[in-house]
């Protein structure tokens, strides 16, 4: 399909901004899902949708690293059109609502939260949502204030995330599901130490932002 950009915002301190789109049909996505958007001429983008189903724009957000793409995305001018991949992935919630989840989020990682987050803001929907969040710097910190009251506890980590982290939140709730969303190196490693300290494969849910190599 087709998107027009509209704007985009920063939405930290640092190089984090979100992308805004108004695609030709709607975009139909479930919270936590992906797409890929392709710039005539520079290639194409895997994507996590960090707006919520339903709204008018759909929006992607993102740091910008410098790579190619990544400046001709910045270098969008308003009413610039785009080509967008239907969403796709399974990295959304279950359908049983009283499941405790733990959302581990490692820098850019938050985005797919974002998206669970609002969704589950906008539609008053009780979920068992805990946070843990961690960043190389606080100037990387989404501001996630307007929705911390969908969650049941929320937890910022300054510097390198541990499995020690993971595991004592995990203790805490009742035989959660983990989400992990991260850079790709981070999420194998977490990934792999979570299964041998006995976390249940079907437990842990796991998606990765490759082309970042840390926090």
């Amino acid at each position: 399909m087709k998107a027009v950009f509209v704007k985009k915002i920063n939405i930290n301190h640092s190089d984090g901004y979100s992308f805004f789109f108004k695609p030709d049909r709607a975009l139909k996505h479930i919270a936590g899902q992906f797409t890929e958007l392709s710039i005539k001429g520079v290639g194409k983008h895997w994507f996590t949708i960090s707006s919520s189903p339903g709204e008018e724009c759909f929006s992607i957000t993102t740091r910008l690293t410098g790579s190619p793409y990544k400046n001709a995305l910045d270098n969008l001018k308003k009413g610039d059109v785009i080509e967008a991949a239907e969403a796709m992935g399974d990295f959304v919630l279950p359908v049983n609502k009283n499941k405790e989840i733990l959302m581990i989020a490692g820098g850019i990682g938050i985005t797919p939260f974002q998206s669970i987050i609002k969704d589950c803001y906008l539609k008053h929907e009780k979920r068992n949502l805990h946070l843990v969040y961690a960043s190389s710097k606080k100037e990387d910190f989404i501001d996630l204030t307007k929705y911390k009251s969908i969650l049941k506890s929320y937890k910022k980590i300054i510097g390198q995330l541990t499995v020690e982290d993971i595991l004592k939140s995990s203790s805490q709730l009742n035989d959660p599901y983990i989400y992990l969303s991260g850079p790709e190196k981070m999420i194998e490693v977490l990934t792999e130490k979570l299964k041998n300290s006995g976390i249940k494969d079907n437990h842990i849910i796991a998606d990765y932002f490759p082309g970042y190599s840390q926090i």
